[in-house]
């Protein structure tokens, strides 16, 4: 996550993993193209390309589970928060909230110790509202997750 506009009226907040889709693009068409040649010179025999076919469904399964396109503004004069959700498959996901339905904002966490993985956290209803489905391990990602949600209570005016 980071912030992409921060002044008096809008703070923005977005996370876009584009280098997981290209990974995971390149992956695919590899394997397809591998499964194509096989089925070329192998003729129908499965057994020579199912696994390629395989790994490239297993690769777009995972690029979809692990990218998300997230985007939350936080308009301070409307007391406002607008949010979408994209995933390489399916459609995007939108809706807004008010400030007064947020209670707090807090770090989410996995793990202990090293392995700790982080993510910015609205609670709504007592509920926790993730800004991002996907956690980011390290303390420099804790760091950041921090100072993101410093700013998020600043521009909803609970500091």
């Amino acid at each position: 996550m980071k912030i992409t506009q921060d002044d008096k009226t809008i703070l923005r907040v977005e996370e876009k993993n584009r280098t997981i889709v290209m990974i995971a693009g390149i992956i695919i068409a590899f394997a397809l193209v591998r499964t194509a040649f096989l089925m070329y010179t192998f003729g129908l025999a499965y057994d020579y390309y199912l696994h390629w076919i395989f790994v490239a469904a297993l690769t777009g399964f995972a690029g979809n589970s692990f990218t998300e396109e997230v985007a939350f503004t936080f308009s301070r004069s409307k007391k406002e928060i607008f949010w979408s959700r994209k995933k390489l498959f399916g459609s995007p996901q939108k809706g807004q909230l008010t400030f007064s339905d947020v209670d707090d904002v807090r770090l989410g966490y996995r793990g202990t110790g090293k392995l700790a993985k982080y993510r910015i956290e609205l609670v709504v209803k007592g509920e926790p509202f993730p800004l991002s489905n996907i956690y980011s391990q390290g303390i420099q990602a804790k760091e950041n997750c921090n100072s993101i949600a410093q700013r998020i209570l600043e521009a909803m005016g609970r500091i």
